[in-house]
C-alpha cells in the first residue's frame, strides 16, 4: 500500500491544464519578438584552469558548486571523452574537423550525461541510509516530495502569459514537482511545467506515480489532494513539518544556481534542462540529512 505523508500548507491552484512542451513553444514563439544580435565571443580567453584551485575547497564550490577537487574530478571522468570534442567559446577544439561534435550549449550535454543516472534508489537503499529522526515514525518513507517556481520572463503571447502566471508567485514561472531521500539526495525530477498548473495535476503528469512501489510512503504537502491516488489517509502536518523542511533546503542549493534566475524566453526552450542540471550537481554535495542525525 503507497502511504501518503501530508502537510497542511495549501497553495495548490485549479488552473487549465498546462504542458511541459508548452515551455519550447514559448521560446519559439519570442525568438522574433527577442530580435537579439548575439555578438560572437572572438576575445582570447585567459588561462583559468581548476588545478589552480585544487587544494582550496572554497574556491573549488564557489567556482564550480563541487564541495571539492576529488568531487569535480568524479563528476568530471563520469563525462567521458566527449568533453574534449565540445565547442565553446574559447575553446581550442579545431573548428573545421568533421569528426569534431558539433556546437550545442554545454547544459544539453550535461542533461543527457546525467539522465544515464539512475537516481530512484531502491527501497534497501534508502533504508540503508535513512537518518535516526525518521526511524521512529516514518521509517517507511521511499520520498519526500513538493513543487518548486522559478521565475521566468513574461512571455509575449496572452496564452503563454495566462498558463506560466503564478497566482502564488504573482509572477510568470515555470514548475517543476521534484522528490528527495530521507538524507536529501534529489531522486526525482520532473519536467517543468507552466506556473498555472495544480500541484496535484502536476503530480499525476509527472511519472512518478508509476515508479513507486508497494510499502513506499511518500512525504508530500497537504495541497497536493493526492490521498485518493495513493490511496491512503494523509497525517497531519503538525507531526512532519521538522522532516519536510529538508526539501525546502534542497531546491534553496538548486536556487543558488544564478542561470535559474528569471528565465528569459529565448532560453524557455531549455528551462527543464536547466532545473534538472541544477538538481544533479546538489547531488554531489553533502547530505542535508546524515544517518546518525537526530
Amino acid at each position: 500500500m503507497r502511504q501518503a505523508v501530508a502537510h497542511d500548507h495549501t497553495y495548490a491552484l485549479s488552473p487549465p491544464s498546462s504542458t511541459s512542451s508548452f515551455l519550447c513553444s514559448v521560446q519559439a514563439r519570442d525568438e522574433p519578438a527577442l530580435a537579439l544580435s548575439e555578438a560572437v565571443h572572438t576575445s582570447s580567453v585567459a588561462s583559468f584552469g581548476i588545478e589552480a584551485f585544487m587544494d582550496d575547497d572554497s574556491a573549488i564550490h564557489f567556482y564550480t558548486s563541487f564541495p571539492t577537487y576529488a568531487h569535480f574530478i568524479i563528476c568530471y571522468n563520469f563525462l567521458g571523452d566527449a568533453v574534449h570534442h565540445i565547442i565553446y567559446p574559447g575553446s581550442s577544439v579545431d573548428l573545421s574537423s568533421k569528426t569534431r561534435m558539433k556546437s550545442q550549449p554545454w547544459v544539453n550535454f550535461l542533461y543527457y550525461k546525467f539522465k544515464e543516472i539512475p537516481i530512484y534508489p531502491t527501497q534497501a537503499q534508502v533504508q540503508s541510509l535513512i537518518p535516526e529522526q525518521f526511524k521512529s515514525h516514518y521509517s517507511s518513507t521511499r520520498i519526500i516530495i513538493d513543487t518548486t517556481e522559478v521565475f521566468i520572463q513574461r512571455p509575449s503571447n496572452p496564452h503563454a502569459q495566462q498558463l506560466t502566471f503564478s497566482s502564488y508567485k504573482n509572477h510568470n514561472t515555470a514548475k517543476a514537482l521534484a522528490g528527495i531521500t530521507p538524507s536529501g539526495a534529489f531522486s526525482f525530477i520532473s519536467p517543468l511545467y507552466g506556473g498555472s498548473i495544480s500541484d496535484r495535476e502536476l503530480f499525476l503528469n509527472s511519472g512518478l506515480l508509476e515508479i513507486l512501489e508497494e510499502g513506499d510512503a511518500v512525504m508530500a504537502d497537504k495541497g497536493f489532494n493526492i490521498a485518493d491516488v495513493l490511496e491512503k489517509e494523509l497525517i497531519e502536518t503538525r507531526r512532519i513539518a521538522s522532516l519536510r523542511i529538508h526539501i525546502e533546503r534542497a531546491f534553496s542549493r538548486v536556487k543558488a544556481f544564478k542561470m535559474l534566475n528569471n528565465i528569459p524566453n529565448n532560453m524557455a526552450g531549455l528551462a527543464s534542462e536547466l532545473f534538472f542540471v541544477c538538481a544533479i550537481l546538489t547531488n554531489f554535495q553533502p547530505p542535508l540529512c546524515t544517518k546518525n542525525s537526530q
